[in-house]
């Protein structure tokens, strides 16, 4: 039982550390994580990490969502060093509103959502949901976007804060983590598929995501987040 709870606290430990900040979008008054980011990342530290989406109905006629009259729900479990966290998530539109009959591709949405914060539960990225039970108050000053405040920087004597927009495309500077990511994805894709095919490949998800600049320095900061996704994306898929 010790060794258990020692366990379980070393994996809280180690996934709470990491900085999740480059990877988190801000839609409205709720934080993304990105499910593709989150899951290479679990995985990257804990490979025999597992997930279940369940399912709801008699043998031969289950599906992998739950319908009640206030709504539809998925639920999804994740298994870190034996230790389950499971999570129930609603199926929602684009403005978090309820689904009561959805489709292929809202449930999907739903589950990966849900995987996403299932793995949060084992500490990765938890704090970014920091807030978001509260009761919302719908009067029209506090309906308004909650505008992320981006750390300060010194930089030559001068206080700035959060990034430079890109004059090219009017959007935010991606950040150093994301760039580092992006090099050492490409550099992955390089080595298990060869020069040749690790191009081709590249040079098809950087048209699927639309880059304007080959130049990883001079991405937006939701263009290397697209771009990152598709990599790990990709990859789960040639890298098998």
């Amino acid at each position: 039982m010790a060794e258990a709870k020692k366990k379980t606290a070393s994996v809280f430990e180690n996934l709470s550390k990491v900085d999740v900040s480059a990877y988190a979008e801000k839609k409205g008054m709720f934080t993304y994580l990105s499910w593709a980011w989150a899951v290479n990342e679990l995985l990257s530290r804990y490979p025999t990490a597992s997930w279940e989406v369940h399912k709801w109905g008699v043998d031969g006629c289950r599906q992998p969502y739950m319908q009640t009259k206030a709504g539809c729900f998925v639920q999804v479990t994740v298994t870190v060093e034996g230790v389950e966290r499971t999570q129930v998530h609603p199926v929602l539109d684009n403005r978090n509103n309820t689904i009561k009959e959805p489709n292929a591709f809202d449930v999907n949405t739903a589950i990966m959502r849900c995987l996403t914060k299932a793995i949060s539960l084992h500490g990765l990225g938890l704090y970014i949901y920091a807030g978001e039970d509260l009761p919302q108050d719908l009067s029209t000053e506090s309906a308004k976007p909650v505008q992320k405040v981006m750390p300060k920087k010194v930089t030559n004597g001068t206080v700035t804060t959060g990034h430079k927009p890109n004059m090219k495309t009017g959007g935010h500077k991606s950040t150093a983590s994301q760039q580092n990511y992006i090099m050492k994805l490409r550099e992955d894709f390089m080595k298990k598929l060869g020069n040749e095919k690790g191009l081709q490949a590249l040079t098809k998800i950087e048209k699927d995501v639309k880059l304007e600049s080959l130049n990883v320095a001079e991405l937006t900061k939701q263009q290397a987040s697209d771009y990152i996704e598709s990599l790990v994306q990709t990859y789960a898929i040639v890298g098998k």
